[in-house]
């Protein structure tokens, strides 16, 4: 297959934005364009633009090198190739052939080979990221193979859509093995990491699910509403996915359709873009830009992190040949920096991270076909045990668009305690301790040296600044408060430190109760008089804050009757749902005078009720709505600081039918009765809902399998075969795909009694001089015929050869016409000697 480099007024209308800071290692950068039209807006602190524009529904999606986007399109266009690469450093796109639509997912490797499910053959697939037709790895029995992934090893990953059964491995090259999953749920998308871990969505169960390299699996996330994309950072801590409940509804009506990341340390979500109508595949770069395919809108969306100060470099490493050991002769030389953090906000990823970690950026000039970045523990002059892996390279033993040019390598993350291996696994103080000392070096791995081609100590940075000391902040109550005795008043507050170490935070409310959660919630203050709040922040290393805030809390004497006070149970925060959908609501009420109390919710949609703990409430309605709690006293003091909720509905999405497709045969099909007829199709629906199926064979016969195989059909007759779709709300496909399946009946052998019957005995009785069926007795012989493998007397050659009417007297002699006999005796008799010239 030869590729077609196209201009991007050619492309049919393909437009395409270069995205700043795109190169992650060659050493070349972009000015960033205004995007084709404005993106929907993206949380700090993520600048969202557009990568490419005109696609034909962009759905699988992968990063094939270090600048280069591969991008699979679902394509009804022959001239519009399904397979697209995207320069990120010079904004042009190569569409490779026009082969048909890629129905899987894709994978590729860093090398930019690429890897997929030919749909048609149920072969896997796989193409260099040179101008090169694509090749079968291993042929047949893919099928339904939607999720792929490959790993730094070169394996590829595949797995069907349905719950259970296996996910299969095949090594390049190599045969292909089967990994039993019996329990684990359906596959939407998968990854594979370095150490043998394997994640996958699962758009049906609504959840990220993990398989652990000795087999164990367990939920990541659950309670997800149509996860579909997913993808795992160089460093392996972070899995960026998407999230598609609404397909097709965009901005705030669509802001369920999220794009994502999770933190794998410390279990946190964060939202990176919502809005997006139909988010689908997702990549992320090592430089953290996240890339996005929006299959409706037929673009590629990008997510850059926005510009931070940087945190001052801690550590150094200067990296050249002559430090490898043993030497190496080499132009390659490199510069690394590091620094401890635990996610402050000095960092350009802390959107997604937290904790403590080791920031990292490489930047290596003059070498070719990286292999791995390591950290390894030793004194200069000797070499020593693995102690963590920074990158995997890009080398998979062939040449890549990316590192063609040979410019050079960079990458930048984090290193975390669980990636920490050999004698410091998950010991992070040993870790830091080695820091400090000058125990650890860095080490490059390349196709030319494999043990290392340049090499450098990791060393502090001369002048690292002392400790300095954290600081807090207290954001409620936002002043000075006075209250009566017996109110509550509700606190919380921040800390942060400069270097970047861990902090606590100690609460004092004056009154001898204190709190170490930053946002402790309500406290109770039962006596008059005053009283100082104070808020106090300590780093890792013991420092205290020497200007703790504080707020001045005046607790006022009861004067008469008080105010009794209501407090909200459930939910426990403010809430979103979908239109239909209920929130249970709960609630407590007291009164510091020891009066009866009565309760009022006020559900903001004119619904109301007088239990504390009235349950379930449905909004039928989108739209936002603050839920009160209202306390009242016997005397009718009311409270005046009621607690409320908001309660944010989002419309409910309407329910599409599902669609099925017959994939074999692809056909209507003719066959002899008793024959029989391979079947197999594919279902899916839109809203992401699971699907089931139904096979109707016409003939009686079903089946609820996707790919039921081989149905006999026994008798001659037309049969219409339909196969429905329905999803788990019961709507079914209201055009049901069909196939006709015309079966004759069984052919039987013309016999001698036919011929005789029907043609000599009526018509050759005077050629014959006698009657009846003796009038013409074929057997070799006989009185009369004596025609049967017998010579002829006017025509040479055997009067019969059974099984071949051309080569026979009997029909030579008829050639041309014959008084007696009409083309339809001629034909019977030539049917009767192709039998076999039966004698019966």
């Amino acid at each position: 297959m030869k590729s077609r480099i196209l201009g991007l007024s050619s492309l049919l209308g393909v437009a395409l934005l270069t995205v700043p800071h795109l190169n992650c290692g060659k050493g070349s950068s972009q000015s960033a364009q205004p995007p084709a039209s404005d993106p929907p807006a993206a949380a700090a602190p993520f600048t969202v633009t557009e990568v490419a524009s005109g696609l034909a529904r962009p759905t699988g999606l992968a990063l094939g090198g270090a600048n280069t986007l591969v991008v699979a399109q679902d394509s009804t266009n022959p001239l519009d190739a399904s397979i697209a690469r995207i320069d990120l450093r010079t904004g042009s796109l190569r569409v490779q052939g026009a082969e048909p639509a890629v129905r899987s997912g894709i994978a590729a490797n860093h090398a930019g080979r690429l890897y997929w499910v030919d749909s048609n053959r149920g072969a896997l697939m796989t193409q260099g990221a040179a101008d090169s037709a694509p090749s079968v790895l291993h042929a047949g029995g893919m099928l339904p193979a939607t999720a792929l992934a490959v790993d730094s090893a070169d394996r590829v990953y595949l797995a069907g859509t349905t719950s259970g059964g296996t996910a299969a491995v095949i090594v390049r090259g190599g045969a292909i093995s089967a990994i039993p999953d019996p329990a684990g749920p359906e596959k939407t998308t998968l990854v594979a990491a370095a150490s043998g871990d394997l994640y996958w969505t699962s758009s049906a169960a609504g959840l990220i699910y993990h398989r652990a390299p000795d087999g164990s699996g367990s939920v990541l996330v659950s309670g997800l509403q149509a996860p579909r994309g997913l993808a795992l950072d160089a460093s392996e801590n972070l899995l960026y996915f998407t999230e598609v409940p609404t397909p097709g509804v965009a901005g705030t009506s669509g802001g369920r359709n999220t794009v994502n990341a999770l933190d794998l340390a410390s279990m946190t979500r964060t939202v990176i873009h919502s809005g997006d109508p139909q988010p689908s595949a997702v990549a992320v770069a090592p430089n953290g830009n996240v890339y996005w395919t929006s299959t409706s809108r037929g673009v590629i969306m990008a997510a850059v992190p926005s510009s931070a100060s940087k945190a001052k470099a801690q550590f150094t490493a200067t990296l050249s040949g002559a430090e490898a050991v043993p030497p190496v002769s080499t132009q390659a030389t490199g510069q690394a920096t590091f620094s401890l953090a635990t996610g402050s906000s000095d960092d350009d990823d802390d959107h997604v991270s937290s904790g403590q970690a080791l920031r990292y950026a490489i930047s290596l000039t003059g070498i070719r076909n990286v292999r791995r970045v390591e950290i390894r523990q030793g004194q200069p002059g000797a070499t020593g045990p693995l102690v963590a892996t920074l990158s995997r390279g890009e080398d998979f033993g062939e040449d890549d668009d990316d590192d063609r040019d040979g410019r050079g390598f960079a990458v930048k993350g984090k290193l975390r305690p669980r990636n920490l291996k050999g004698p410091l696994a998950r010991d992070w103080t040993g870790f830091t301790a080695a820091l400090a000392n000058g125990g650890l070096y860095l080490n490059v791995l390349t196709r030319a040296q494999p043990t290392g081609e340049v090499r450098g100590q990791i060393l502090p940075v001369s002048g690292t600044p002392t400790n300095r000391p954290p600081a807090a902040a207290i954001t409620a109550p936002s002043a000075d408060v006075t209250i009566q005795a017996g109110q509550s008043v509700s606190f919380a507050g921040t800390a942060s430190d400069p270097d970047g170490d861990a902090v606590s935070v100690l609460w004092t409310f004056g009154d001898g109760a204190t709190s170490s959660m930053l946002s402790p919630g309500s406290h109770l203050f039962p006596m008059a008089g005053t009283y100082t709040v104070r808020l106090t922040a300590t780093d890792a290393k013991g420092l205290v804050d020497p200007n703790p805030p504080t707020r001045t809390i005046t607790v006022q004497a009861s004067t008469g009757n008080r105010a009794p006070v209501g407090t909200i149970t459930a939910p426990a925060g403010n809430v979103t749902v979908v239109a239909g959908q209920p929130v249970s609501f709960s609630g407590t009420a007291t009164d510091p005078d020891g009066n009866a109390v009565t309760v009022l919710w006020a559900f903001g949609d004119g619904g109301t009720s007088t239990l504390l703990a009235p349950g379930n409430h449905v909004y039928s309605a989108a739209g936002t709505y603050t839920a009160r709690f209202t306390a009242t006293d016997s005397l009718g003091l009311a409270d005046p600081n009621p607690p409320t909720r908001t309660i944010t509905v989002q419309p409910a999405a309407v329910n599409q039918p599902p669609n099925a497709v017959i994939t074999a045969p692809a056909a209507n099909v003719s066959i002899t009765a008793g024959q029989s007829v391979a079947f197999a199709g594919t279902a899916s629906d839109p809203n992401g809902d699971p699907v089931t199926v139904l096979w109707s064979f016409g003939d009686g016969g079903t089946s609820t399998q996707l790919a039921p195989g081989n149905h006999v059909f026994a008798a001659a007759g037309t049969y219409t075969v339909t196969l429905t779709a329905t999803d788990s709300m019961g709507l079914a496909d209201p055009t049901p795909a069909t196939r006709t399946i015309t079966v004759t009946a069984v052919g039987t052998a013309t016999t001698l009694t036919q011929v005789q019957t029907a043609i000599f005995t009526p018509l050759c009785t005077s050629c014959h001089g006698q009657n009846g069926d003796a009038g013409l007795n074929l057997s070799a012989g006989s009185a009369y015929g004596n025609l049967v493998n017998v010579a002829a007397t006017t025509r040479s050659g055997l009067r019969v050869v059974p099984g071949n009417p051309g080569s026979s007297a009997l029909v030579a002699q008829m050639a041309g016409g014959h008084r007696n006999l009409s083309a339809a005796n001629q034909s019977l008799i030539s049917a009767w000697i192709s039998a076999g010239a039966l004698n019966n």
